[in-house]
């Protein structure tokens, strides 16, 4: 019964969820093969579990795999789904996420450009897909060094944001701190300085006390005062990031030795 392929499909997700990624392989590999006995060949819920077991791949480190199955899934839905279809777009995504994992970065900006360019005419102009098609495409010119062009698109996300999300919406934050990595690599450490420290009150305001994202803005903001010769504000700032991580974090999690190391740097 399709049920049973299903079930052991929403298994993987949990697994994945808890980083049991071997588990969740298991799983997921038996779902796939599955369907293969059950659906026609050409059936919409292959490319699904294609794509599901690409994802836990590329989880795993198991790039080349990931690689494979992405390219086959988006092949299968190009080929069986409408040309408007959001699936489409969505293995075009996930293909230039496994390009960049392997410095394809050229490539990766061919499928994001693609996938805006597919977004802006299926989807209403306000969808908040268009918005994150955008922040995709603006890491990816960044990787590639077009800071000037990762600039432009970086704006143009914070101001969609702030125009269709509600007030607090988290993905206003995250706007906010990567517009602000695109103006530290164009120098502009007074800007960046601005927004991050915008994007840490934010946070502190909406997001639980103990969501790790207020870390990663502290760290950011950290950053910035060194660059700006600040060393003061900047150890304060750490030692609170220090002392947050380990309130939160087992005591051998990575993140806190990666903490005391940037604490150490500061002194």
């Amino acid at each position: 019964h399709p049920d049973i392929a299903l079930s052991m499909s929403n298994l993987a997700t949990t697994y994945s969820a808890l980083g049991r990624h071997g588990d969740a392989l298991k799983q997921e590999e038996e779902a796939l093969t599955f369907r293969r006995r059950v659906f026609p060949a050409d059936h919409p819920v292959i490319a699904l579990s294609m794509s599901n077991l690409a994802a836990i791949y590329s989880e795993l480190g198991r790039i080349g795999d990931a690689l494979k199955l992405e390219e086959e899934t988006l092949n299968l839905r190009r080929r069986v789904l409408p040309a408007d279809h959001p699936d489409i777009a969505l293995s075009m995504s996930n293909l230039a996420v496994i390009y960049s994992a392997l410095g394809r970065n050229d490539d990766a900006m061919k499928l994001n450009e693609e996938v805006l360019t597919f977004l802006r005419r299926v989807l209403p102009a306000n969808h908040p897909d268009i918005a994150m098609s955008m922040g995709n495409l603006a890491a990816i010119y960044s990787a590639l060094g077009r800071h000037g062009d990762a600039l432009k698109l970086g704006e143009e996300v914070l101001t969609f944001r702030r125009r269709v999300l509600p007030a607090d919406h988290p993905h206003i934050a995250l706007s906010m701190n990567k517009l602000a990595k695109t103006y530290c690599a164009l120098g502009r450490h007074g800007d960046a300085l601005k927004l991050l420290e915008e994007a840490l009150e934010f946070r502190r305001r909406v997001l639980p006390s103990d969501h790790t994202d207020m870390a990663l803005s502290m760290n950011n903001l950290a950053k910035t005062y060194c660059e700006l010769g600040r060393h003061g504000d900047a150890l304060k700032l750490q030692e609170e990031v220090l002392t947050f991580l380990r309130r939160v974090f087992p005591a051998d999690h990575p993140d806190i030795a990666k903490s005391m190391s940037h604490l150490a740097a500061t002194y």
